[in-house]
């Protein structure tokens, strides 16, 4: 979807030399994490080091450069919250379903299981 998810891996602190001859020495390794259940609008910019909860939504264009938490609506530039996507009692309940899932072996069992759930929820 066209994300770019970047590397922070650039010393700035050693002028004149290309940061390929410079080494990593004093630079902190930086993990980006993607969690379950995760939208990420298209052409987003995600930044080193972030971790984006599950469930989260992230707004198409957005530049994410902060930790985004479970279940947040994220937009713009910087990303910033919007909103909730669902109450507390309704991140229980969806993260419950998420788990149910995920304990399903086959894409068809999956398959099944989200058409269950959205029967249920829709009576």
């Amino acid at each position: 979807a066209n994300v770019a998810i970047v590397g922070g891996d650039h010393r700035f602190d050693i002028v004149g030399i290309p940061s390929r001859f410079t080494g990593r020495d004093g630079m902190k390794e930086m993990v980006t994490t993607i969690e379950d259940d995760v939208w990420i609008g298209f052409g987003s910019i995600i930044l080193a080091g972030v971790k984006i909860g599950r469930g989260a939504i992230i707004a198409a264009g957005s530049v994410v450069t902060k930790d985004v938490p479970e279940y947040a609506i994220m937009g713009g530039v910087p990303a910033k919250l919007i909103r909730d996507r669902f109450t507390e009692e309704q991140q229980k309940e969806h993260t419950r379903s998420l788990e149910e899932l995920l304990k399903c072996q086959d894409a068809e069992s999956r398959s099944y299981h989200l058409m269950k759930e959205f029967i249920k929820r829709s009576k």
